[in-house]
């Protein structure tokens, strides 16, 4: 039977030697779920290191993973953002173009409400 792996005792060693567990606990402020209470926190940050570290090493590669696929994620939606911005510069240009086209003097401002005279 294998020894049992003994907790890291020094907190700080812990959090330099798997770093996203400390940002992931302790950075919550941008993340979906609720924020912990200061106790909580407090209660977190004493206790994280005893995480043995095999168990510690899988979950600051799940994190990576998952920071990982939040970059692609990212990555992604730029790209379909300058999509959507070469589409509304399509759109502007055929508009200003049809405009420019009726040979009309004025035209009403996009927005305003246009009442028609009988």
């Amino acid at each position: 039977m294998a020894a049992l792996e003994e907790p890291m005792a020094d907190e700080k060693d812990f959090f330099f030697t798997y770093p996203r567990l400390y940002h992931q606990m302790f950075n919550m402020e941008n993340n979906i779920y609720p924020p912990l209470s200061d106790d909580g926190r407090r209660f977190l940050k004493e206790n994280m290191s005893l995480i043995r570290s095999s168990k510690a090493n899988e979950l600051d590669t799940k994190w990576r993973d998952l920071q990982v696929e939040e970059l692609e994620l990212y990555s992604k939606r730029t790209k379909l953002y300058s999509k959507r911005m070469e589409l509304i510069t399509e759109q502007s240009k055929l508009l200003v173009d049809a405009v420019k086209s009726t040979g009309k003097e004025h035209t009403p401002l996009i927005g305003t409400t246009v009442t028609r005279q009988r």
